[in-house]
């Protein structure tokens, strides 16, 4: 197993698995995971040993999202949203597409999903082909919250379908593993302690089948969802959460959480007044 800082990376028979690896923070994706996960992604793709790549979570939950605390702190990531051009520039580069590379990479991919998977993890895991997940999964974006339009692409409204894209967006409510797998963005639920184990069944399953079969038949599913308007979708809501965040309504609301310091603080204390 190689150790590269905040990911790992391995590689059992044909299988490639790509962990985040912030367990501190419980996998809050940092610019640095950012920009390691695409070339990770990369790295399995152009691999011929490879066939199926799976993505996870290490410590005690798949991912709470962006690492908010960094894009407060950071004095460079400060400078760098403070002007539309540099924010669409980075959150293009660094949100937008290791998102774009799990979708597209010309292999099958598996989020395997335990507890936490809140926002740009939800985003993460619904960019996967296929989503395992432990009964102790949960999954939520609660961006509105924080006066944005959601996460940078509109996952919900591809992998839960409209009606129930605008509850979990206009509410930000959690959504359990037995609702998320009902609603058809699980295939498979199971017990936490047979997750990883029910991640390699599948993956090698899939590894035995005929690898040019398999790249063509994902690719003609995504070019389906295409045809259908799924990434003319994605750039239409890029626009409109770059515009969320120039709104007077956001930047208040940014302001009140730097001052609060801590995000769950933030958050408690706008959810009670």
């Amino acid at each position: 197993m190689q150790v590269e800082e905040v990911l790992l990376y391995s590689k059992a028979g044909p299988v490639a698995r790509i962990t985040m690896n912030r367990p501190e923070k419980r996998n809050a994706q940092n610019l640095r995971m950012l920009e390691l996960l695409s070339h990770a992604v990369a790295r399995a793709g152009n691999d011929p040993e490879v066939r199926v790549i799976v993505l996870s979570g290490a410590g005690a939950c798949f991912s709470a999202g962006h690492d908010l605390a960094e894009n407060a702190n950071d004095p460079e990531v400060s400078r760098l949203r403070s002007a539309v051009e540099t924010r669409v520039e980075l959150e293009r580069r660094l949100y937008w597409q290791p998102a774009i590379d799990l979708r597209d990479v010309g292999k099958p991919t598996i989020a395997q999903v335990h507890s936490h998977c809140i926002a740009a993890g939800l985003m993460l895991a619904a960019m996967c082909d296929l989503v395992v997940a432990s009964d102790d999964a949960v999954f939520s974006d609660p961006v509105a919250r924080m006066g944005a339009a959601g996460v940078e692409l509109p996952v919900e409204l591809w992998t839960f379908g409209a009606k129930r894209a605008k509850e979990i967006l206009l509410t930000g409510r959690i959504v359990d593993a037995k609702t998320a797998f009902d609603w058809g963005f699980l295939n498979r639920l199971v017990t936490r302690d047979r997750l990883e184990a029910e991640v390699d069944e599948l993956a090698n399953e899939i590894a035995a089948m005929p690898p040019e079969a398999v790249r063509l038949t994902k690719l003609s599913i995504n070019r389906s969802l295409d045809i259908m308007g799924m990434t003319a979708s994605f750039e239409q809501h890029f626009d409109i959460h770059q515009v969320a965040h120039a709104t007077d309504e956001s930047r208040r609301l940014l302001e009140e959480r730097r001052q609060a310091g801590d995000v769950r603080k933030y958050v408690s204390k706008r959810d009670a007044r």
